[in-house]
């Protein structure tokens, strides 16, 4: 038995006879009446009776025919579905990212995703890096942002922009006058960043070695968004990423460039073993123009990568 079978089956019930059945779905009257012999057959049911050269469905057969009217619909639905998964309009598209890269540019790249394939459905989880990598490594994101290079053999990366970590220092702070702020200028005031294990928390920590500053971050976070109200209420001073504070102003704080530079890098991670559907290179694309033109309207936040 086959989903032909139940088709020609159908199209026999419906239209009354062997060769209206046949003109309605284009095929030779013998095809017809072979494909309910074999459908008989796999069934062990007999299904019509000729009565005075007119066709009468067996009882077995008003019976199935709901069931088969229900499977042909099913039937006709998943290859429209995958119709629209061919041209990009429908399916899902999971998204993680660490915290300030999702809301520097995901939002505007989703809404640009969802009116090109309104679809579509996304969900975006916030994760540290070590774990958004874990997650796209193991084919259980389509898509991954990060600072962090990665030697994951079951992950490749691109770069989308390049930035320089910043310092956040409270507007009326005397550190705010300088041009820049360098490692040594932290020795006497209270540190904010990101833990030993990121790549900016570690380069700090060795920035700050080199220039004799031995203490270590007294407020350390994965949130910059976090790091920027501690700022703002004058916890400390905060050695960041720029992306956050480039997206929108916080009251009280200001950006100054850190010195010595560390570069920082936003890429986007994927899967080797993942393939690469229409809607999630359609939201690349999104996420490489959209940081293209907020990086053209942030010259803080350096350029984007080509």
């Amino acid at each position: 038995m086959n989903v032909r079978q139940l088709e020609i089956f159908h199209a026999v019930m419906r239209e009354g006879s062997v060769s209206d059945a046949a003109r309605a779905l284009r095929v030779s009257q013998p095809a017809v009446t072979k494909s309910l012999r074999l459908l008989e057959e796999a069934l062990g049911l007999a299904l019509f009776r000729r009565v005075g050269g007119r066709l009468f469905a067996s009882p077995a057969a008003e019976v199935l025919l709901p069931e088969v009217a229900r499977i042909e619909s099913d039937v006709e639905a998943v290859a429209h579905l995958a119709a629209r998964l061919r041209e990009g309009q429908a399916g899902r598209l999971e998204v993680v990212s660490v915290s300030s890269l999702a809301e520097w540019v995901l939002p505007r790249a989703i809404a640009t995703l969802r009116r090109q394939h309104p679809g579509i459905q996304v969900e975006v989880l916030e994760l540290t890096s070590s774990a958004v990598i874990e997650r796209v490594a193991g084919r259980r994101a389509d898509l991954g942002f990060v600072y962090d290079p990665t030697d994951n053999p079951y992950v490749e990366s691109r770069d989308i922009c390049e930035a320089e970590v910043v310092c956040a220092v409270p507007r009326r702070h005397p550190l705010a006058r300088l041009a820049a702020v360098a490692a040594a200028d932290l020795a006497e005031v209270p540190i904010i960043s990101y833990r030993n294990d990121t790549r900016i928390g570690g380069a700090l920590r060795r920035a700050l070695r080199s220039a004799g500053v031995r203490k270590e971050p007294e407020v350390a976070t994965n949130s910059t968004r976090f790091a920027l109200q501690l700022v703002a209420a004058q916890a400390g001073i905060a050695v960041v990423d720029p992306f956050l504070f480039g997206l929108r102003s916080v009251p009280g704080v200001v950006m100054r460039p850190f010195r010595p530079t560390i570069a920082l890098r936003a890429r986007l991670v994927r899967s080797y073993e993942r393939p690469h559907s229409p809607v999630s290179a359609a939201f690349l694309r999104a996420v490489t123009q959209i940081a293209a033109e907020l990086m053209a309207t942030r010259p803080a936040l350096s350029r984007q990568v080509s």
